[in-house]
């Protein structure tokens, strides 16, 4: 989003500017005056981008780390050195070279013999289980942007092809035993070397099953993403979100020469609870789909649940828009009295209407020192049937159908730019029982960077699920895995989302 407006204001600025040149003049006072305005938005914008870049950097060091750890934690035990391992890892910096150099150091030490086949891994290795990984993704049917170099031509193999090319490779049989074994009999090797750390195959499958869930998430079609803010909690704990006010110290005050600094007055507001829950599944590579090939089957698996995680914070989200339920001050989220943001007339999206609404927000007080607040509009939320007449109002010159062509003042609006359709609305709208005229409300939000309104809260900032291998369990033949997604909904403003009942759309 940030990025999306630095790039809006930035080209905005230069119209202004180049305006100005091409017709030999200095920028008038009123040029000058939106300038300044973009300059203030652009630096929010600008610092609120390198922030969310340095904690996604540090969230992605974090997790090397945690990868180089147990990656280098693996190599140690895996050939019986664990308690050096763990020496090793006290050490302020290491790389997994380095691991692998104390291994083969500590195995010539203990005299282990020069003719067993050791692998530790190594860049060539690496590489082939990427490009295996994205074969298998490949022959899932997804599409990769960049695949693995040898990825498209390994595609075509079979998991058991594949499978006994991994059990060549680490030295347990050699090609002429596994041309003569049976899928079953494969699948029987590779399940009993599952949880070694250096089963090339179950990295493999690990991996693949992974990219296919996060290519999936991120091809999910919702909305909610567009007008919610996004939040980090880094536990399971309630925690009440608080904003300090100032009352009577709302503003600097003039200090005389060697004057002091009076003390400002805080109020202090307890807003809504934020709480994370976890939502998750497990699934499995049976026998039976390893024999049959069916790696379409097993990576169908987790991108449904892919979409179904980012389709259930969508409809969470939404359910709050129509529900109308009572929010953190124990009034419900829309009304008239109270919030103030509930539209007095129940009507579609019209000129009339959507004026309303926009006069509604800034008409919005701070909540403290009762002045009016900087609320403005950015987002338009309907559900799915008003394209073309949204189209025609914020497209045309004169209002529609106006006797002396007047003016159309919606003409070219930003909202124009940010309409979002969400079908689920009319979903919503269609369960409501006991009425064949069912109105389908529509909302206006208010711009984050004015007002927050429903948020959406990731653990450590994660938002797509997590993907995990777990110990097989017993009497089930087959690698399984659990698949799991952390996130918390909740409303962080009131002021921020705007409501009309709306009325029934015609399905004709």
């Amino acid at each position: 989003m940030h990025k999306k407006e630095i790039e809006r204001l930035l080209k905005a600025m230069s119209e202004i500017t180049s305006r100005a040149r091409s017709e030999g003049r200095d920028l008038t006072a009123e040029e000058q005056a939106i300038l300044r305005t973009y300059q203030s938005e652009y630096d929010y914008h600008q610092k609120a981008l390198d922030e969310e870049t340095k904690a996604e950097e540090t969230r992605k060091a974090a997790e090397a780390l945690l990868q180089r750890t147990a990656t280098v934690r693996d190599i140690f035990k895996s050939h019986g050195f664990e308690k050096e391992g763990e020496e090793f890892l006290k050490r302020e910096n290491f790389t997994i070279e380095e691991a692998k150099s104390a291994v083969l150091d500590l195995i010539t030490k203990s005299g282990a013999p020069s003719s067993s086949r050791i692998t530790i891994g190594d860049s060539g290795e690496d590489k082939y289980r990427a490009a295996a990984a994205d074969a298998l993704v490949i022959k899932g049917g997804l599409e990769l942007e960049k695949p693995a170099e040898g990825a498209r031509q390994m595609a075509n193999m079979s998991l058991k092809d594949l499978a006994a090319e991994c059990l060549e490779r680490g030295g347990q049989f050699d090609s002429a035993t596994l041309r003569h074994m049976s899928a079953s009999e494969v699948f029987d090797e590779i399940t009993q070397r599952a949880y070694q750390p250096t089963s090339a195959f179950s990295a493999i499958m690990d991996s693949a099953v992974k990219k296919s869930l996060e290519e999936a998430y991120k091809e999910v079609p919702t909305t909610f993403q567009l007008f919610t803010t996004k939040g980090t909690l880094h536990d399971f704990k309630e925690d009440k979100d608080r904003t300090y006010i100032y009352g009577s110290g709302d503003r600097l005050l003039k200090v005389p020469e060697n004057g002091e600094l009076k003390q400002s007055t805080i109020d202090t507001k307890v807003l809504p609870t934020r709480k994370l829950d976890t939502y998750g599944r497990q699934f499995s590579l049976t026998r039976q789909a390893f024999i049959n090939d069916d790696i379409g089957l097993v990576l169908t698996i987790p991108t449904t649940y892919a979409r179904i995680a980012k389709e259930t914070i969508n409809e969470q989200v939404y359910d709050i828009l129509f529900n109308n339920g009572k929010i953190y001050d124990g009034k419900v989220l829309f009304d008239k009295t109270n919030h103030k943001n509930l539209a007095t007339t129940d009507a579609k999206p019209s000129q009339t209407s959507i004026q309303s609404m926009i006069l509604l927000m800034g008409r919005q007080t701070h909540p403290v020192s009762g002045k009016r607040i900087m609320n403005k509009p950015k987002f338009l939320i309907t559900g799915v049937g008003y394209q073309f007449a949204l189209a025609t109002l914020f497209g045309s010159r004169y209002v529609p159908g106006s006797a002396n062509n007047d003016i159309n003042p919606l003409f070219d609006n930003p909202l124009s730019k940010n309409i979002i359709e969400e079908p689920y609305l009319n979903t919503l709208a269609d369960a409501i029982t006991g009425s064949t005229a069912k109105n389908v409300p529509w909302f206006m939000a208010s711009d984050p960077l004015y007002c927050k309104g429903i948020q959406v809260d990731y653990l450590d900032g994660k938002e797509t699920p997590t993907i995990r291998r777990n110990e097989a369990t017993p009497g089930t033949l087959g690698f399984s895995w659990d698949i799991y997604h952390d996130w918390g909904v909740f409303v962080a403003d009131y002021k921020g989302i705007y409501r009309n009942n709306g009325a029934p759309i015609s399905e004709e």
